[in-house]
C-alpha cells in the first residue's frame, strides 16, 4: 500500500475510534469482526477506503451508513442459510473451486430467478444472507470471482429490475470491494443493449469489474482464470453445479 493511501487509512482508523462506532454498535456481527484483529479492522476499513478513491471523510460516511444499514435490517438475525430460501428464487452458490489467483469463485444461472414467483423481501434477505456467508467462510481480505450465466435466459420470465437494483445497491453501499470480477457469458444482446443505456448510472467502479463475454470462445476466456474443471458444463466445461431452487 503506497504512503498516501496507508496514511488514509490511518486517518479513517482514529477518526472511527474517536467517534466511538465500536461503542456504539458494539453488538453488531461486523464490529465483532473487525476486533478480532488489528489486522481485520484494516483489511474491511481498507475495502471502504478504496470505494471512496481514497478519501478518508468520504470512507467514514460510507462505513457508517453500513453500520446503519445492518443494524436498521437486523442482519444479526438473518441465517447464513436464508439464500437456500426457494421464494427467493437465489441464482447464486459457492462453488467449491478457486481461482488462479486463490479467490472463491461463485456461480449463478440468471433462468433460476422467476419473476413470476420470487418475493422482494425474501430476496433481499436472501442476497443479505448470502453476503454474511461469504464474510463468514472465508479470509476476511478475500474477493469473489462469479460466472453469471444466462443460459435459458428469458427476459419475460427471469428479469426483476427491483431485484437486481436492490442486489446492486446493497452490494456497492454495504459490501464495497467484496467483488473482484463477474464474468457475464451467454448473454441475449438485448440485455447488452439495456446494460449499455443504465451504464452511466452504475458506479465506475462496479462497472470496471463487469467483463461480458460473447458466446464464441467462453471456455477460452474463462481458463484465463480457473480450471476447465470449474467451468460449468453447460459453458463447454466439466462442472455440474446445482442452483436453487
Amino acid at each position: 500500500m503506497p504512503n498516501s493511501e496507508h496514511d488514509s487509512l490511518q486517518v479513517l482508523c482514529k477518526r472511527v475510534r474517536d467517534e466511538n462506532l465500536y461503542t456504539l454498535y458494539s453488538s453488531g456481527k461486523l464490529v465483532r469482526r473487525i476486533q478480532t484483529s488489528s489486522e481485520t479492522e484494516k483489511i474491511i476499513l481498507s475495502r471502504f477506503l478504496k470505494a471512496r478513491r481514497f478519501n478518508p471523510e468520504e470512507a467514514f460516511k460510507s462505513f457508517v451508513a453500513c453500520l446503519s444499514f445492518r443494524k436498521a435490517e437486523g442482519v444479526n438475525e438473518i441465517g447464513l442459510e436464508e439464500y437456500k430460501d426457494p421464494l427467493a428464487t437465489f441464482p447464486f452458490i459457492f462453488t467449491g473451486f478457486y481461482t488462479f489467483h486463490n479467490e472463491p469463485l461463485l456461480y449463478g444461472r440468471a433462468s433460476a430467478m422467476d419473476r413470476f414467483k420470487i418475493s422482494p423481501t425474501v430476496f433481499h434477505r436472501s442476497f443479505i444472507s448470502f453476503l454474511e456467508y461469504l464474510g463468514e467462510t472465508f479470509d476476511p481480505c478475500s474477493m469473489f470471482v462469479m460466472i453469471f450465466d444466462f443460459t435459458d435466459f428469458s427476459p419475460v420470465r427471469n428479469v426483476h429490475f427491483g431485484c437486481a437494483r436492490d442486489m446492486l445497491q446493497v452490494m456497492q453501499d454495504f459490501y464495497p470491494e467484496r467483488l473482484s470480477k463477474i464474468f457475464l457469458v451467454n448473454y441475449p444482446s438485448t440485455l447488452y443493449g439495456v446494460y449499455k443505456i443504465v451504464s452511466p448510472f452504475i458506479d465506475e467502479n462496479t462497472r470496471s469489474k463487469l467483463e461480458w463475454i460473447p458466446k464464441n470462445g467462453v471456455v477460452e476466456q474463462l481458463q484465463r482464470y480457473v480450471s476447465r474443471e470449474a467451468i460449468p458444463n453447460t459453458l463447454g466445461g466439466m462442472a455440474v453445479y446445482k442452483v436453487p431452487p
